[in-house]
């Protein structure tokens, strides 16, 4: 399966959900008529990394209006619509808010047309994110689920979670066979070189600054952005049985 990496220049200011989506939706659009099946933007893509979604202290705060509420949102609605037009599956890093939480998440879309659910930020930088930390073990393995797009199952850690090896282990035991890391802080996707090493799958990191393919505890291809200027990145990856090496 081709997949892409989706590289946008993020707008912070102004109407900057409209430029932000705008440009993905073309990128994506141009990675699908190269053959991608499923497309990945960057964590947050939306709102250009505004303010992390799982450190705004309460629903008070100004930060929210950067969250969609995914029941209300033009974008969630419009990316929904998209994968199902393009028949492929879009996973978008976007910040949400739900009820009285807000959180860093990433949504799936299915090449239906159809959210087939999220995934939200486990972990913080330097810290265990505050709606984590206190779950059960039980718990903590509901929330790092996969998602089956057709093809097999595909697993998320957004940024800094990259570095914690409990979200894989929960990620491979509820089926992970593809994992996508989008990102936004630092462009150093090392620690997802050990998890391809250690299950054998292959791990995608998608940072605004560019694009990692990593299979067997090798990166294979690395492609960087393009200065001033959204881009994309195309590699064929599969899925595949993970086994504990």
């Amino acid at each position: 399966m081709i997949l892409a990496g989706i590289m946008n220049v993020p707008v912070l200011a102004g109407s900057y959900r409209d430029s932000n989506y705008e440009e993905a939706v073309r990128l994506i659009r141009a990675a699908a008529g190269q053959g991608a099946r499923l497309a990945c933007t960057y964590e947050q893509f939306l709102d250009g990394y505004g303010f992390d979604g799982n450190k705004i202290p309460s629903i008070d705060d100004p930060n929210v209006e950067r969250c969609e509420v995914i029941g209300d949102s033009v974008y969630v609605k419009g990316l929904a619509e998209l994968a199902g037009e393009l028949e492929i599956t879009i996973v978008a890093g976007v910040a949400t808010q739900e009820g009285s939480g807000t959180y860093n998440s990433a949504l799936v879309f299915g090449s239906d047309g159809h959210l087939l659910g999220h995934y939200r930020k486990t972990h913080n930088a330097g810290h265990y994110a505050t709606w984590f930390a206190p779950l059960s073990q039980d718990r903590k393995k509901a929330s790092c689920p996969s998602f089956d797009v057709g093809t097999g199952k595909v697993g998320i850690k957004i940024c800094n979670d990259r570095h914690f090896s409990e979200t894989t282990a929960y990620l491979i035991e509820n089926g992970c066979e593809l994992l996508l890391c989008p990102s936004f802080g630092k462009y150093d996707p090392s620690r997802l070189l050990d998890d391809s090493a250690d299950y054998g799958i292959w791990t995608v990191f998608v940072h605004p600054e560019g694009c990692q393919f990593i299979h067997n505890g090798k990166v294979v291809r690395e492609q960087k952005a393009i200065e001033d200027r959204g881009s994309y990145a195309l590699h064929e990856v599969e899925f595949i049985k993970p086994i504990r090496r």
